[in-house]
C-alpha cells in the first residue's frame, strides 16, 4: 500500500518535497547531525550568552619571558621564584599547567626547592595528563613524586576535542581506570573556595582512562574585552605589575609561546586563531564560578523535549493549508533554535535542535505530499462522522438541518415536509437493560422506519429516540397523514431485548414549509413543538403543528405564571378517589389526585397543568404540598374510626429524584403523626428505570421506612419481569386501557391475568383502575385482583365527600 501510494506521487511536480525528503533523510541517518549541532551551538553561545566576570589571571610563558629567561624549559628553581613574587598578592590558588613528569632540566636541589615553595603555598594545583601507550593502555602522567607529595591538589588536563578539531568540552573528573581527578580548572576552584564546590557524583571505573560529568566551556568574555585577564611571565618576576591585576585572583600560568604546541581551536577562535590550553582552563574556571557551565540534556530530557515539540510540529502541520506549509517549517525551524537558544540562556542547558529540524523537514514533505486519494478518503471519513449518528450510521440533526437548507434554497421547493417521531421509554430501556440493548433497540426502529418509507425520504437520528424524515416534494395532507399512522403502525408491536418483550408509544409531530417556518431551524422547532404536544397523549398519538400550537405555547407560558402563584393564593387542591377490597367493596383507602381551581379558567384537570408543572420544576412544591394535605386527611380519618385506612400519593419523576424527597416524606408524616405504612407512593414506570441506580436507593431507604411501593399505570410500558425483580414494591396497578375492554377482548384478559400471575409469583398485591361495571368488578375478584379503583365506587372527589362515603361505608376495616 505505501508503496503504491509512494509510485502515485508525481516527483516532478514535487521538487520542492522530493529535496525535503533528501535533506531530512541525510541529516537523520548521515553523519553531520552531530556537526550541525555543534556549529548552532556555537553561533548560539558568541551570540547570546551573557558577558562573564573574570576570577582568574594568566601567567603567560610567552615570547618575551622566554627572550629574557632563555629555552624553555627553565629549571624548576624560576617557578619557585614566581610562587615567592606572588605572596604579596594573595592569590586565592595557583595552577601549574605545566607537566612536571621528570627532572632531566633541573638539579635535584632545584627541585626540592620548588617543591618546598609550593607546600609554603599550600594552594598550588598540578596537572594529571593521560598518555597513550601501546602496552599498558591508557597510564596517567603524574608530576614527579616530591611535588606530588607538596601540591595541594592534583586535577587532569583532559580536554573533549570535537569532530571538527574544536574544544568545546571537558569532563569534571575523569582518571586511569576510576575517574578519581578533578578537572583541573575544579581543581583549583576547589582549593580557592573549599566549601563550595564537591564531589556529589557517582564515582566510575573501569578499564583505561575514565570520564563522568560532562559539560561546555562557556567562553563568555568580559565586557569590551577579546580576551581573558593575562599577565607575562617575566614582569611578574620582576615585579613589572599592578597588584590588583593579582589581588585575590586564581592564577594560572601556562605556555603561550609561539610554535610551542598547547593551542587549540574553540568557538571563540576564528580566522584559524587558536587559544593556549592555560586560557581554555581560565574559561572552565569562570564558568564554574559564574554558575554557567552549560549542560547537555541527558537522553530522556532530549526524548521528552523532542516529542513535545514534534508533536506539535505535527499540529501545526495539521491545522495548516498547504500554501502555508513552508511559512510554518520556517517559523518551527525558528523555534526550535530558539529554544535551543532559550535553553542556554536562562537554563545554561544545550539542547541539540538538528534532529528535531531534520524530523520537522520530513514533515513538511510528508504532509505536503499527502494530496492523494488517501487523504481524501480521510477527509470524507471524517465528515462521515461529523454528520452521522454512530450507533445507526442514519444522518444525525447537523446533517438534517442542511439538508433541510439546501433543499429549501438549491432545489426552490414549493412545499417540504418534516416529520419528528420519538419511541418514548428508550432511555429506560437503555439503562435497565445496558447500551447495547439500547443500540439493539435504535436499529431495530430505524428498520422498521425505513421499511415503509416512500423513495427520496431523508431519514435521520436526532437525539435518543428521535427520529425525523424529511420529504423534499409535495405530498397531501391525507398522504402525510397516511404515512404516519403507518409508522404508528410498524413501530407499535412489542420489541423483543434480551428474551424481554416491550411495547413502546409513539409520538409524532409533522409542520409543512414554508406555512410553519422559513428555514431548518425553525421547522425544526415547529416539528418539536407538535411532537411535545403528541406526547401529552400517554397512547400513541400524531399531531400536526399548527397556529393553535404556536398559540398554545403562549397559552402554556401564561399557565406556568398562574401556576406558580396558585399554592399561595389556596387554589390547589386535593381530591381524594377511593380504593375498595375486591371481595366486598368496602373501602379501604384513596388516591390523592390534585385539582386546581384557577380564579377564572374554573377547575383545571391534571392532564393540563401536571405537565406544566413538570417541565417547570413547580412540580417540587406542589407535590410536597399534596403530601402533606394527603397524609393529613389520612390521619384525619383514621381518627374518626377507619384505623386502616391508606393513602396513596402519586410521585412524578422530578419528585422522586429530588435529593430532598426523603426528607419531605418524614416530614409529611411526623407532622400529623401518621404510621408510615399507612403511606403509599405510586411511581410510574419510566420513573424508576430512567434514573436506575439512584432509583433503587431511594426506594430502599422508603421501604426501610415502612412505606409501601406501588407501579402506576403497569402494562403501558416497560412490563418487564427483570426490572420487577429488581425493586422492592408493594403493589401494581393495572392501567384503565386493559381494564376497558377486560369483559369483551380475549386479548386484555389474557393479559391481565399474565400480570396479576407475575405481580403474585413476587409477592406483590394487585390492584386494578378505571372500573367501571359491575361486569368489571365481578371478572376482576374471580381472577384474584384484592383492590379497586374506579369510577363504579367514586369519582375523585373533595375530602368533604369523602367523609359523606366513609359513613356509608358498611364495612369499614
Amino acid at each position: 500500500m505505501f508503496k503504491a501510494f509512494f509510485m502515485s506521487i508525481p516527483w516532478a511536480k514535487k521538487r520542492l518535497e522530493l529535496s525535503a525528503l533528501i535533506v531530512s533523510f541525510v541529516l537523520l541517518f548521515g553523519f553531520q547531525t552531530e556537526r550541525l549541532d555543534l556549529i548552532s551551538y556555537d553561533r548560539i553561545v558568541n551570540i547570546f550568552t551573557p558577558p562573564a566576570t573574570d576570577h582568574t589571571v594568566t601567567i603567560e610563558i610567552d615570547d618575551k619571558s622566554i627572550a629574557y629567561l632563555g629555552e624553555w624549559p627553565w629549571t624548576r628553581d624560576v617557578h619557585a621564584e614566581l610562587l615567592e613574587a606572588l605572596k604579596p598578592y594573595n592569590v586565592k590558588a595557583v595552577g601549574f599547567d605545566v607537566l612536571f613528569v621528570d627532572n632531566r632540566y633541573s638539579t635535584a636541589e632545584q627541585d626540592l626547592k620548588f617543591a618546598n615553595a609550593i607546600k609554603q603555598a599550600g594552594n598550588v594545583v598540578l596537572p594529571v595528563s593521560p598518555k597513550r601507550d601501546s602496552l599498558n593502555g591508557v597510564p596517567e602522567l603524574l608530576p614527579q613524586s616530591d611535588l606530588v607529595e607538596s601540591v595541594n591538589k592534583l586535577g587532569h588536563v583532559d580536554f573533549e576535542i570535537d569532530k571538527d578539531g574544536i574544544i568545546r568540552r571537558t569532563y569534571l573528573y575523569a582518571g586511569y581506570q576510576r575517574s578519581s581527578w578533578p578537572v583541573f580548572a575544579l581543581a583549583l576552584t576547589q582549593v580557592a573556595y573549599p566549601n563550595r564546590f564537591t564531589d556529589n557524583g557517582e564515582m566510575t571505573s573501569g578499564n583505561g582512562w575514565i570520564r563522568r560529568d560532562p559539560v561546555f566551556v562557556n567562553f563568555s568574555l568580559p565586557k569590551s574585552k577579546n580576551r581573558l585577564n593575562h599577565l607575562s611571565y617575566i614582569d611578574v618576576l620582576s615585579g613589572n605589575v599592578e597588584a590588583s591585576d593579582l589581588q585575590d585572583k586564581i592564577v594560572l600560568i601556562g605556555m603561550n609561546a609561539t610554535a610551542m604546541g598547547d593551542q587549540f581551536a574553540t568557538p571563540l577562535t576564528t580566522n584559524h586563531k587558536t587559544m593556549s590550553g592555560v586560557e581554555i582552563n581560565a574559561h572552565v574556571i569562570n564558568s564554574l564560578l559564574n554558575d554557567s557551565v552549560i549542560h547537555q540534556v541527558n537522553e530522556i530530557q532530549f526524548l521528552i523535549i523532542s516529542i513535545v515539540l514534534a508533536i506539535l510540529s505535527i499540529l501545526a502541520f495539521s491545522f495548516t493549508t498547504a500554501t502555508r506549509l513552508l511559512p510554518i517549517l520556517a517559523l518551527l525551524v525558528i523555534g526550535s533554535l530558539s529554544i535551543s537558544a532559550l535553553l542556554v540562556i536562562h537554563k545554561y542547558t544545550w539542547y541539540p535542535p538538528v534532529f528535531l529540524i531534520s524530523l520537522q523537514i520530513l514533515l513538511y514533505a510528508a504532509f505536503s505530499l499527502i494530496k492523494t486519494d488517501v487523504m481524501r478518503n480521510t477527509i470524507t471519513s471524517l465528515n462521515h462522522k461529523l454528520l452521522n449518528d454512530d450507533v445507526t450510521d442514519l444522518p444525525n440533526e447537523t446533517a438534517l438541518e442542511q439538508y433541510i437548507e439546501q433543499s429549501i434554497h438549491v432545489s426552490n421547493n414549493a412545499q417540504l415536509q418534516l416529520i419528528t417521531l420519538e419511541v418514548t421509554k428508550f432511555k429506560g430501556i437503555s439503562d435497565l437493560l445496558g447500551n447495547s440493548a439500547g443500540n439493539e433497540l435504535l436499529n431495530t426502529i430505524k428498520k422498521r422506519i425505513q421499511s415503509i418509507l416512500p423513495a427520496n425520504a431523508y431519514l435521520s437520528r436526532c437525539n435518543n429516540a428521535e427520529f425525523s424524515i424529511c420529504l423534499a416534494y409535495v405530498l397531501s395532507p391525507e398522504q402525510i397523514k397516511l404515512l404516519c399512522e403507518q409508522l404508528i403502525s410498524v413501530l407499535s408491536p412489542s420489541y423483543i431485548i434480551q428474551d424481554d418483550h416491550f411495547r413502546l408509544p409513539v409520538h409524532i409531530g409533522v409542520c409543512n414549509y414554508p406555512s410553519d417556518g422559513d428555514n431548518a431551524f425553525q421547522l425544526r422547532a415547529a416539528s418539536l413543538a407538535a411532537l411535545n404536544r403528541a406526547m401529552e397523549q400517554k397512547d400513541a398519538s400524531i399531531c400536526f403543528y399548527s397556529s393553535d400550537i404556536k398559540e398554545g405555547l403562549h397559552e402554556r407560558a401564561r399557565l406556568e405564571s398562574d401556576l406558580s402563584k396558585a399554592i399561595a393564593n389556596n387554589e390547589i387542591e386535593v381530591h381524594y378517589q377511593p380504593q375498595v377490597s375486591s371481595k366486598d367493596g368496602s373501602i379501604i383507602g384513596a388516591e390523592a389526585l390534585a385539582r386546581w381551581r384557577h380564579p377564572v379558567r374554573g377547575l383545571v384537570g391534571p392532564d393540563t397543568f401536571i405537565p406544566v408543572a413538570e417541565s417547570s420544576g413547580l412540580i417540587l412544591e406542589i407535590g410536597n404540598w399534596i403530601m402533606k394535605q394527603a397524609c393529613f386527611q389520612a390521619k384525619r380519618w383514621q381518627l374518626q374510626g377507619h384505623t386502616n385506612f391508606r393513602i396513596a400519593v402519586n410521585l412524578s419523576s422530578k419528585q422522586f429524584t429530588n435529593p430532598d424527597l426523603f426528607d419531605e416524606v418524614i416530614d409529611a408524616l411526623t407532622e400529623v403523626e401518621l404510621d408510615p405504612h399507612y403511606l403509599e407512593l405510586e411511581l410510574t414506570e419510566s420513573c424508576v428505570i430512567e434514573e436506575l441506580d439512584t432509583a433503587l436507593l431511594t426506594m430502599k431507604k422508603l421501604k426501610d421506612l415502612g412505606i409501601a411501593l406501588s407501579i402506576d399505570d403497569f402494562g403501558t410500558g416497560y412490563s418487564s419481569l427483570s426490572y420487577l425483580k429488581q425493586f422492592p414494591m408493594d403493589r401494581l396497578k393495572i392501567d384503565r386501557s386493559f381494564i376497558s375492554e377486560i369483559t369483551s377482548d380475549k386479548e386484555s384478559q389474557d393479559i391481565t391475568k399474565a400480570i396479576i400471575s407475575m405481580a403474585h409469583s413476587l409477592n406483590m398485591g394487585v390492584i386494578a383502575e378505571g372500573i367501571e361495571s359491575v361486569e368489571q368488578h365481578s371478572f376482576l375478584n374471580e381472577i384474584a385482583v384484592e383492590e379497586l379503583q374506579g369510577y363504579y365506587f367514586g369519582k375523585p372527589t373533595t375530602a368533604a365527600n369523602m367523609d359523606e362515603m366513609l359513613k356509608h361505608n358498611k364495612n369499614k376495616p
